[in-house]
This record gives C-alpha cells, structure tokens and sequence, in this order.
C-alpha cells in the first residue's frame, strides 16, 4: 500500500508531495491529497503501461486533474523497474510541444506468407525525444526520454492530460511544464570523474581554437597534454572517456567559477595539420583564453553501477522533498536479476534517468552516474 502521507514544502511553493517507488507491486496511481491539481510521473519501460492504465483510470475518476507522463530510462539509483511521481497543489503550464510524428507508425503491418520472416513495422533506434521541466526562471531540465516502441510501439512515451486542451492525450515528442516552484534551487551535483590534473598543474589556457577544436593549450599541442598523462595512459583502455569543464574568459562577474561540462570526442596524435587538437562535443562554444581541466571517466567507474548509497533519502539531510536527475549507468541484466528485487518507497524524491543524459540549463550531463539534485 502506497504511502499518502501529505509532506507540505517549507518554502511556499507549489509542492504537494514527492515519492519514487522501485519494484512496484500493484501500482496505484492516487492522489496526494484533496489539494492535488496536477501530477507529474516518470515510468521505467517496464511500468509505462500500467502508468497509461492508472492515468485513465485517475482522469475518468476526476477529469479537472492534469497529469503529465513520460518514459525514462531509470528511476533514481539507474533503477530499470520503477515510477517517480511529483503532485502539486497548483496548475501546470504546458508552455510548449511538439506530436510525435513516427516513420511508418501508419503503415498496415506486411502479412507472413508462411515461409519469409516479416520484419518489425519500426525499428528500435536512439530517440530525440525529451521532457523539458521549469522549476523557476532559473532551474530549468532537459531529460532525454528512453525508447518505448516495444511497450507502447512509439519510439518514444510522453503525453499530458488536460481537460479542454487539443494536445491531451496525444503522443508528444517535445514538451516543455512550467511549475510553481519558485523557490527551487540546485543543491548538490556528482560525478564518477577523475581529475587529470593536480593542484600544482599551471592554468591550462586554450591559444588556439576554432569551434569545437582546441588546436593549443599554453602554445603548446593540444593532445600532447593527454598522450603525456600518466593518469590517463596508465590505464590503457578504449572504454575510458575523457571530459572537460570549460570556463569562460568573458564570463559575467559571479558567473566565471561555474563550468561548462563537455566530452573529448576525438584526439589527435600522428602527423599532418591534425595532430595537435582535440575535438569537443560539437555543442562547445570554444574561445581563445577560455581555462580547461581534463578528467577521466574509468571503465570501473562506468561500468560498476550504482550503490545501494545512491539510494539514499537526500531529502532528509535538505530538509525538503526534492526532484533529482542522473545520467543511467548502461544496462547489463534486467532489474530482476540483479540484488534491488524487493518494492520500495522512497518519500521526498521525485526524479529519474536516461542514458543520453540529461541538461540543467546549458549544461550537459552525459556522463554515467552524473547526478543533479534540486530542491523543491
């Protein structure tokens, strides 16, 4: 039996109660309290459609109630099985969408003859699709959305409830939800990132760059700062991702401590014009004078998968409910075989994560076990 306790945010805003439930037995989707005018719910693949089931459910029950839905790739901890669900006692404001348009969704299915397989009307590919959140004017998410086309049969699963709108209950590929939680702020944010660097390395000053490219670093090669890390070379393996946090020379006063985060995706090494840069994700907005500090994401670190610490209640140590977002370690087994098998409830958190990671404003967080947390 889930928890209906009411938790009242201590800051005035718009939250009514936030919970997570991992391994769900009997899913019900209920009301936090009489107060609730809106819910927002984030489902594993596995549980998107008991979601679908309940939403009906809750709309036929109380139509004037507006609920938002879509499907992640995990639950906080990069849980596989699970549903996060955030009520509030005032209106959300859909501030703008997009319908999902799927290849070949309207296409009648070829029929077998009896002798040559008939393949899948779509196929399973990486999806663009995304839920964009607005805590307040300055907190606002991106989360990429996870595929669904074996659950729903839309590569993607996002769709909002709200009596007298044309967009409720259509398949949506983009949306953005203002809340009312204007006193929402970041309060804590990790990583699995090792520092490249030490506390006595000189300020790695970019001198030569276009776009993305970062042709030289104090004058010197770009990559040589790479090839030459003990660190990094050390652990001599493909699967080792390298990333920088880029601060700006031109940043506003109170701004310039707060980092860009961006993969390497390429470096050089060899001969030619070529051998001295680095390429970073092609989102970077790259200057001469912008400071650099490298990291590495191990293998270990991005393979070995969450702790059962990843679990733990923040909240409690905030004081307030809070909504946290994670960049999910890659799946290898199903959530059934591994050792989180028994259902849990945690009170306080509303969240979840993807493999493609998420964004919190223009900052992007791909990494595996990223982690952002935001108070309510």
């Amino acid at each position: 039996m889930l928890s209906t306790i009411r938790r009242f945010s201590t800051t005035g805003s718009a939250l009514d109660h936030a919970r997570t439930i991992i391994n769900p037995s009997n899913y019900v989707l209920r009301r936090a309290s009489p107060q609730s005018k809106a819910c927002l719910v984030l489902s594993t693949q596995s549980m998107i459609n008991s979601v679908i089931e309940q939403v009906s459910q809750l709309h036929q029950e109380d139509p004037s109630i507006q609920v938002a839905v879509a499907a992640v790739d995990s639950m906080v901890g990069s849980r596989r099985h699970g549903v996060s669900e955030l009520w509030l006692d005032e209106p959300i404001s859909v501030r703008e969408h997009e319908l999902l348009i799927d290849e070949d969704a309207d296409k009648p299915l070829r029929e077998s003859d009896g002798i040559n397989v008939v393949s899948a009307r779509s196929n399973w590919k990486l999806t663009s699709a995304r839920l964009g959140l607005s805590f307040n004017d300055k907190v606002n998410v991106d989360v990429s959305l996870t595929n669904t086309l074996f659950s729903t049969g839309h590569s993607s699963t996002l769709f909002v409830v709200e009596e007298g709108q044309k967009y409720s209950g259509q398949v949506l590929k983009n949306v953005r939800i203002a809340l009312k939680t204007k006193d929402s702020k970041i309060i804590n944010s990790t990583d699995k990132w090792t520092a490249l660097g030490d506390e006595n390395e000189k300020p790695l000053i970019i001198t030569k760059s276009i776009g993305n490219l970062v042709k030289q670093i104090n004058n010197g090669s770009a990559s040589a700062y790479l090839q030459d890390n003990e660190k990094l070379m050390s652990i001599g393996s493909k699967d080792t991702e390298v990333y920088v946090k880029l601060y700006k020379k031109d940043a506003e006063i109170g701004e310039e401590k707060k980092a860009q985060r961006f993969q390497v995706i390429a470096g050089g090494g060899g001969w030619g014009a070529k051998a001295s840069t680095l390429v970073i994700s092609p989102e970077a907005e790259i200057q001469e004078g912008d400071r650099l500090e490298f990291f590495m994401l191990t293998p270990t670190d991005k393979f070995s998968g969450p702790s059962k610490d990843d679990l733990k209640e923040a909240s409690r140590e905030s004081g307030n409910d809070i909504a946290a977002f994670e960049c999910s370690y890659e799946q290898e087994t199903y959530e059934g075989e591994g050792k989180y098998t028994e259902s849990k409830v945690i009170e306080g958190i509303f969240g979840g994560g993807s493999e493609s990671g998420f964004k919190v404003g223009n900052v992007q967080h791909g990494s595996a076990g990223e982690r952002v947390d935001i108070q309510l």
